[in-house]
């Protein structure tokens, strides 16, 4: 059984976690892609 308790502290570790990783990596950025596929083939075509 989770308790409000149990739940806040996860949340807690979870925060603390993201925050490590971020620091581990100042200059990476994550991209989200969220184009459809034939994008990415009409750009290249245009190079």
């Amino acid at each position: 059984m989770v308790t409000a308790k149990i739940y806040a502290s996860q949340l807690q570790s979870l925060a603390n976690a993201i925050r490590r990783m971020r620091l581990q990596r100042k200059n990476d950025y994550l991209l989200h892609g969220s184009a459809r596929q034939h994008c990415e083939t009409v750009s290249s075509e245009n190079c």
